[in-house]
């Protein structure tokens, strides 16, 4: 059996992208995480030139980063990779096209194919196609929680904007996937989940196999979950209410949101003094789920010069492989 080998860094979204790929071809694999353990980014160095993530060997030979792997499973040379042959039998080929149905698109095969790399396509839009919808406004703080953290998992998504200006978030239609009216909504197969927090917690859940997003460990979910408290308290109530005024003309007390930010802020810049991230030694929930609103805190008056262990923070998360901006507002302190 060849051996595959594949190092990673946490929060990589091509890492991601490349464990799924070798799991959908049933390929085992060992992992070594070059954050976790620094001889294995000493192993990397002697082993190639190579410094982005992940890097991929098989059978001790380098094979370069996910979209080498990518190129090799689209030519159909992936190690035990099972693909039909450039010649199909009838039979053989309505078993590809049920394997491929509801892809988004498909080559048209018939009993001749013309080699590997279009059976492979058509299976790899199949294996690799996103049963994730999210439904979303860009300029919601909330739905970019989500959308940042499916970009940083790697994980692809139909993004559905709602227009909330013309009330489609009240539609029956939309209140049946959410009750309370409000995006984001994530639909993933026969899934439908609404509020931020419990989308980004399905999503660690069920997408990262290394639960480094949301620990196992009691101690570490315990401290997860106290800034997921935070998230939907005071920053929801301080600097996303304060925003709420000049991005979307709320009657808000803004005095009163302005006055809740500045002592969350406070607060965090301590807890950030000597670490880099919420909790523990690498990027969490924690840190998703209290991104947005406090980077978009100066649409809403609030200063972020007073604190620099936050600005720090929020700099190593823009610096994440995966990361992906929320839209922003020429307003307040950001005009």
């Amino acid at each position: 059996m060849e051996k595959i080998e594949i190092y990673t860094r946490p929060g990589c979204g091509y890492c991601t992208h490349a464990r799924h790929l070798l799991r959908s071809k049933g390929l085992p694999f060992v992992e070594y995480d070059v954050y976790q353990n620094p001889q294995h980014s000493h192993a990397l160095r002697r082993r190639t030139n190579k410094r982005s993530y992940p890097q991929i060997f098989i059978n001790d030979l380098s094979v370069g980063g996910y979209e080498d792997l990518l190129s090799l499973e689209e030519q159909g040379r992936l190690p035990g990779e099972l693909l039909p042959p450039p010649y199909l039998p009838e039979k053989q080929v309505h078993w590809l096209k049920r394997q491929c149905k509801g892809a988004n698109k498909t080559h048209n095969t018939s009993v001749y194919n013309p080699g590997f790399l279009k059976a492979s396509t058509i299976c790899k839009r199949k294996l690799m196609m996103s049963t994730i919808k999210l439904h979303r406004f860009p300029l919601s703080g909330h739905s970019h929680r989500v959308e940042l953290f499916l970009s940083l998992l790697g994980l692809s998504a139909e993004i559905i904007t709602v227009d909330l200006a013309n009330g489609a978030h009240k539609t029956p239609a939309f209140l049946q996937k959410n009750s309370f009216g409000q995006v984001p909504v994530l639909e993933d197969g026969d899934i439908t989940l609404s509020d931020s927090n419990a989308i980004i917690t399905y999503l660690a859940s069920r997408y990262d196999g290394s639960r480094r997003w949301l620990p196992v460990d009691g101690l570490a979910a315990a401290q997860v979950q106290r800034y997921l408290s935070m998230a939907a308290g005071l920053v929801a109530f301080g600097p996303a209410t304060a925003r709420l005024a000049n991005v979307f003309g709320a009657a808000v007390d803004t005095e009163k949101a302005i006055t809740m930010a500045h002592g969350l802020l406070a607060v965090m810049d301590a807890e950030l003094d000597g670490r880099d991230w919420l909790v523990g030694e690498q990027p969490t929930l924690a840190d998703v789920a209290n991104y947005t609103y406090i980077a978009h805190a100066p649409e809403g008056d609030v200063a972020l010069d007073g604190y620099p262990h936050v600005k720090a923070w929020l700099q190593r998360i823009e610096n994440l492989p995966g990361f992906i901006p929320m839209q922003a507002t020429a307003v307040g302190l950001a005009a």
